[in-house]
């Protein structure tokens, strides 16, 4: 896994895993799962680990959704 994937590369993966958009503000994707419950926003400037941490995966799940 590369260290670099971009805002839409990490949408497309949550997507897979039942996340969806529920907002945009400014250059920030708000991001929820109803079951089990989370949320995430995914600014350009966050870390990948950070997006897969509020997630609720680990780096290999998330890899596995690549």
């Amino acid at each position: 896994m590369t260290n670099v994937i971009s805002g839409d590369e990490c949408v497309k993966a949550l997507k897979k895993i039942g996340f969806y958009m529920t907002r945009q503000r400014g250059s920030d994707m708000i991001m929820r799962r109803d079951e089990p419950f989370a949320r995430t926003s995914i600014p350009k400037h966050k870390t990948l680990k950070g997006i897969i941490k509020d997630a609720g995966l680990t780096v290999e799940e998330f890899a596995d959704l690549l």
